[in-house]
């Protein structure tokens, strides 16, 4: 203890390399005496400890001391942030219980860890035993918030079940933490309240045995809850401290005094180091004057070298003067040359272009020789722009048929503009493709680089005549040529002439040529969006029937609606539950998905996929609902030995529906309680013809609420039954929806929908249909009263 009064502890915990001493001042006085002092270990690091002070004397209390201590951790789903925070009941919440009033001490402890920012703290309040949860109005004790590494706070609690909640100021911390709970009397722990993840210990107490009042020095070796009191009954009289007081003045005059003399003997060993260094400085600058003297013979040198080099520059300098001169003059007269050249093709080109017969109709006749024109033009949608744009492939398409390996001179004419030479109106060009198959179909939807054979360049000239030539293979599959304007929408009537040292074959392309396709819209009551939504069965949906295996790809476009203004959209392919289907699926099961394409695109998608024999549903869909366009849907197939089946379109669907409920009346459960089953509500199903039918059963259900299991049944008979004998009873499932299909021959049915077990209640609505287009004149379904 120092002459102020204050009582210095020394801590100390031995590591495995040396020994690590904490130091903490306590102001103390005579009439405060005595003190208790409890090692405290935040993190429970098994490891001894001893406890020194300068004056007076420690001594061991035997005092009974409990500790709970729990672990938890804050995670995006268990930081909910302080009270008043929407989400502050996601905070990890700990229950204790005191048997009797006590003092409490509380220690909220994070874990070490660099960069973290955020503040703690804790709240206590008496547990709620109904609903095990904190009441913010009845908080006891806040501690908080701070962004220190531990809080510490101590309180009165009287006897009762409390519950701790620790948080975070901020929401979303990710950090682990330690509560401990020292008190008198032991603590309870309701673990039954607790996260899985908390691991729980209470330490029981330990009792220390008093030693004697003369050693200043105690090592105490224990676990976290070992508690010490520190006591001590000197007196210091005014004359000691007066004293003591001259004798720490005359103590520190003395240090003064060796301190200095140290410093002089310091001074006394570095003077022959300076020596030295000055001798080092001197022999450096004689170092520097030998290097200053060198580098002046050196400029000297490089001085004559670059007026030699100077004199040199100038005899090269006249030699190229002279050179330039010379190639001017040559140059010149290529230009003159070039000139000639231009003016000539000037000539041939008018001569070219009056020779064009721009008033002759469009052909879609196959033409053979050296030299064919091919008259079309780019107008509305066939004005579909350079490969940059994803409506190229609506261009106008022409075949061209080599037998022969050929030299091909490719031209492309526009119309002249009135006024000037040989300017066209629009930047154009066109590309030649090589193809797969001996067939002649238009190329349609995503193209390969390396099919590209030859392709022309978009000038900002804008030549009324652009022209290639280009080696073509013989080949049994035609080559496609696609003229183009640099961008879409940009109308003009154009010429394509082809001239050949062999004979070719050219044909423009029409819709002859084109693959199977089918135009619709999605309108008001058929743009359902994809499966995301419970309408998705609500948009325009084909039959496609598949005799042998085949590759196919489905492609769905549209150029009516501006993209910016539009949707992504896509196909899905779906096996269908039955073999005749004429109208479109009563409910999407995800189980008959068979493929479906990407949402990536707003003016086409695709899905490509192999398909076996078989009945499919085509469903063409944008991303989201009540996007309305037309579209045109085509399948495409590359195989020739295989015919494209065709797209029919599929019919709303027709069916037959009633809405009740399952209440305490008519909730009779299954067929495994007869007694009861015979409170359902009973219909009769009349068939004129054996048909094979669609059923579907359904419930409401709410957010977060689980489903009934529900399912149904079918009986022989005309009249309400006691004594059921079913002849099909579907599966009990609890889903909202359960379909099922059912082949009946004609005939009188008693069909029973009901919940699994007796007692359930809930509405519920049951549809009936079939493909079979006479399905509404041919089935009746009415309740049996």
């Amino acid at each position: 203890m120092d002459d102020e009064g204050n009582l210095n502890l020394v801590h100390t915990t031995p590591k495995k390399k040396g020994q690590v001493e904490a130091q903490h001042q306590l102001v103390v006085s005579e009439q405060e005496l005595p003190y208790r002092i409890i090692p405290y270990n935040g993190l429970e690091i098994v490891g001894g400890y001893s406890l020194s002070t300068d004056v007076g004397s420690l001594e061991e209390v035997a005092t009974h001391y409990s500790c709970a201590s729990m672990e938890g951790q804050w995670t995006k789903e268990t930081s909910g942030g302080p009270i008043g925070s929407k989400t502050f009941s996601k905070n990890e919440h700990f229950s204790f219980t005191l048997d009797s009033d006590t003092d409490v001490l509380i220690i909220l402890s994070r874990e070490a860890k660099s960069g973290f920012k955020g503040k703690i703290g804790f709240y206590v309040a008496p547990m709620d035993e109904r609903t095990s949860k904190v009441d913010e109005k009845k908080v006891i004790l806040t501690k908080g918030f701070s962004s220190s590494r531990e809080l510490v706070e101590k309180c009165h609690m009287k006897a009762g079940q409390y519950v701790i909640v620790p948080a975070t100021h901020e929401i979303g911390h990710l950090i682990k933490y330690f509560v401990f709970l020292y008190s008198a009397i032991p603590i309870v722990i309701n673990k039954a309240l607790l996260s899985v993840k908390n691991s729980i210990s209470i330490s029981k107490s330990h009792e220390v045995v008093s030693k004697s009042a003369d050693s200043t020095t105690r090592s105490m070796r224990g676990k976290r809850t070992k508690s010490v009191s520190v006591k001590t009954s000197t007196s210091i009289s005014p004359v000691h401290s007066a004293v003591k007081s001259q004798l720490k003045s005359v103590e520190t005059n003395v240090k003064s005094l060796q301190e200095r003399l140290a410093s002089l003997e310091q001074e006394k060993l570095s003077w022959p180091k300076e020596r030295n260094g000055f001798l080092e400085l001197m022999t450096k600058l004689r170092a520097s004057q030998k290097e200053i003297e060198e580098e002046t013979e050196e400029s000297k040198r490089r001085d004559q070298e670059s007026r030699a080099r100077i004199e040199s520059l100038a005899i090269q300098l006249e030699d190229v003067k002279t050179r330039k001169a010379k190639r001017g003059e040559e140059l010149l007269a290529e230009v003159n040359k070039l000139k000639e050249k231009l003016a000539h093709y000037k000539r041939i080109e008018q001569e070219e272009q009056s020779n064009l017969k721009w008033n002759e109709p469009i052909s879609f006749e196959e033409k053979t020789g050296k030299t064919i024109d091919v008259i079309s033009e780019w107008k509305g949608e066939s004005a579909g722009g350079s490969l940059n744009h994803l409506t190229w492939c609506n261009n106008p398409q022409i075949f061209l048929h080599v037998t022969k390996n050929s030299s091909v001179t490719l031209s492309l004419f526009q119309p002249k503009v009135e006024g000037t030479d040989n300017e066209g109106a629009l930047s154009t060009s066109f590309y030649v493709f090589k193809t797969h198959a001996p067939y002649r179909r238009r190329l349609i939807g995503a193209y390969k680089e390396q099919d590209i054979t030859c392709e022309g360049y978009f000038s900002t000239l804008k030549h009324s005549k652009f022209s290639k030539t280009t080696d073509l293979a013989a080949s049994p599959n035609p080559y496609i040529i696609i003229p183009a304007t640099f961008l879409p929408r940009e109308e003009s009537q154009f010429i394509f002439k082809v001239t050949s040292n062999n004979d070719v074959t050219v044909k423009l392309a029409d819709d002859k040529d084109d693959w199977p396709i089918v135009r619709g819209k999605w309108d008001i009551g058929c743009a359902g969006g994809c499966t995301n939504f419970e309408t998705f069965i609500e948009n325009p949906s084909y039959s496609f029937k598949v005799e042998k295996r085949m590759r196919v790809k489905f492609l769905v476009s549209q150029n009516f609606v501006d993209v910016d203004d539009f949707d992504t959209m896509t196909v899905y392919v779906i096996s269908s539950p039955t073999t005749n289907v004429t109208q479109k699926l009563l409910e999407y099961q995800p189980k008959y998905l068979v493929k479906h394409g990407q949402f990536t695109s707003r003016t086409e998608g695709f899905v490509e996929t192999d398909l076996d024999p078989g009945s499919y549903v085509i469903i063409p869909c944008t991303f989201n609902p009540s996007k309305y366009s037309h579209f045109e849907l085509r399948a495409i197939c590359y195989d020739s030995s295989i015919s494209i089946p065709a797209l029919v379109p599929l019919a709303n669907v027709r069916f037959l529906s009633y809405k009740g409920s399952w209440d305490s009346r008519t909730a009779g459960g299954s067929l495994n309680d007869e007694i009861s089953w015979k409170k359902n509500t009973q219909f009769l199903l009349t068939l004129q013809k054996e048909m094979e039918l669609i059923v579907l059963l359904s419930q409401p259900v709410k957010d977060g609420a689980k489903p009934f299991g529900i399912g149904w049944s079918v009986s022989k008979g005309a009249t309400k039954i006691s004594c059921p004998d079913p002849i099909h009873q579907s599966a009990y499932r609890p889903n909202k929806k359960l379909q099922e299909t059912v082949t009946l021959p004609a005939g009188s049915y008693i069909f029973v929908p009901t919940t699994f077990n007796a007692g359930e209640t809930t509405d519920f609505e049951v549809k009936i249909t079939a493909q079979d287009p006479d399905f509404a004149t041919l089935v009746s379904f009415a309740v049996l009263l």
